[in-house]
């Protein structure tokens, strides 16, 4: 793939970057058995920005107007042959003071299940699509920020050993890609086979086994290695209760060591609906994993939010593998008027090599959306993050608050204000800085 060039139209950028994030959608159209069946939602809008520090510096901060067409989108499809989620935010900013260069950015998760022989066969497709900081010790501006793309497919096979065991084989091949990190750029082989016994209507464990050949392009001091993974997982699926716990063993092959590295794996979700309108959340891990992993499973969900130029990176765009700590809790509420969630976390990367800096993230999000009147919503979100740098003692504290206001006008046609501050303060001369944004925003809503 060719990294375009500082200058170079994004126009021609755009369709390479997207073409994986489409295939998923276009697949819809030549798959059998979907006609009709796909539940597309959509926002298509027009957005004015002016940002008096887009810059994100302590001195020389640099301020321009920015005006973006804007599409997001929600669909969903489950027929007999196709199950697909997917949901993505898409946007082209263009700085009208040519400060920064124009560029296409956009989020996207999807995953479609082509059933080809119903409950023995299905091919999947998976794409994971973000913005991520070039270097992540520098602040989160618009010369900052590369897409990372993740792609995956292969087939499933699925076997019946009785009324209550199943068992299933996968195959997998995955592609990383990064816009500017090239290092990151690579090839992901897997295969995995799992039973599972039904202990109940609601309960089960699991039995999985799992290897993965991880290759790096372009070759060099970026370890390649090998991972294998054993665990066994028990689950629960009901009502008010929902919860799956993975407990396990893992063992890394590196290329780069000649001593392997082993250790425990374990990973935990649960859901607690304790209401009709409360719910709480719990997701924990402690395990190996990288960057392109994570891309899969990020820290934070946004997929509510209406304030589209809320970006929140979440993962350090490196090859290397890092022993994981971590925690978050979500308290969700939702009335006739009111919906707000608080979500407290806690992670820890730790690198096997010297090649990234080891960190402590700590913080928490709040955002609310409390509807004045039945066409009118205001909305507002706070975000607090402590990182600490252990190898250079680096210590820098995160604030981001937003304010937005949401007028429906018509059935389709909705206006938005927003508001955004962001404050870093750091104990590294030259890393502090603050920023205020206001955004205006005409949307059509289908």
């Amino acid at each position: 793939m060719t990294i375009a060039r500082k200058g170079q139209s994004a126009i021609h950028r755009a369709p390479r970057r997207i073409r994986r994030t489409a295939l998923l959608l276009s697949l819809l159209a030549v798959l059998p058995g979907t006609s009709g069946a796909l539940d597309l939602e959509y926002d298509v809008g027009l957005s004015l920005k002016y940002g008096d520090n887009l810059s994100l510096t302590e001195d020389n901060e640099v301020s321009d107007t920015v005006l973006s067409p804007v599409v997001r989108f929600t669909a969903e499809e489950d027929s007999s042959h196709i199950k697909l989620q997917a949901r993505g935010d898409l946007f082209y900013p263009i700085y009208l003071q040519n400060n920064f260069d124009d560029d296409f950015r956009g989020k996207f998760s999807g995953t479609l299940d082509w059933m080809i022989v119903p409950d023995r066969f299905d091919w999947v497709f998976q794409d994971y699509f973000s913005p991520q900081q070039i270097d992540e010790l520098d602040s989160y501006s618009p010369d900052n920020v590369q897409q990372v793309n993740l792609f995956v497919t292969g087939p499933t096979l699925y076997a019946r050993f009785g009324a209550a065991t199943r068992g299933q084989f996968d195959l997998r091949y995955g592609n990383s890609w990064a816009e500017t990190s090239e290092d990151f750029n690579g090839d992901r082989y897997g295969a995995a086979a799992r039973v599972r016994h039904d202990i109940d209507a609601v309960s089960y464990i699991t039995g999985n086994l799992e290897g993965a050949d991880i290759n790096y392009d372009p070759e060099g001091e970026r370890a390649d290695y090998k991972r294998y993974d054993a665990y066994v997982g028990y689950g629960r699926k009901g009502p008010q209760l929902s919860f799956d716990v993975d407990l396990g063993y893992t063992e890394l092959d590196r290329d780069i060591s000649p001593d392997k590295d082993s250790g425990a794996l374990v990973r935990a979700r649960a859901d607690w609906r304790f209401s009709s309108r409360s719910l709480l959340g719990l997701t924990a891990r402690y395990q190996y994993t990288d960057a392109t992993q994570n891309l899969v499973t990020p820290t934070f969900d946004f997929s509510n939010r209406d304030l589209i130029y809320l970006a929140y990176p979440d993962i350090l765009v490196q090859p290397e593998v890092y022993r994981e700590r971590m925690g978050k809790l979500v308290y969700q509420y939702k009335s006739e008027r009111t919906t707000f969630r608080v979500q407290p976390y806690y992670r820890s990367f730790e690198y096997l090599d010297d090649l990234a800096e080891d960190q402590v993230r700590a913080g928490a999000l709040f955002d609310v959306d409390y509807r004045l009147r039945p066409l009118t919503t205001l909305s507002f979100l706070a975000g607090y993050e402590n990182r600490d740098y252990d190898d250079t003692d680096r210590e820098d504290d995160n604030l981001v608050v937003g304010v937005g206001l949401e007028q429906q006008f018509t059935r389709h046609w909705i206006g938005r204000f927003d508001y955004e501050y962001l404050d870093r303060d750091s104990n590294e001369a030259g890393r502090s800085y603050e920023a205020n944004s206001v955004t205006l925003t005409v949307i059509y809503r289908r």
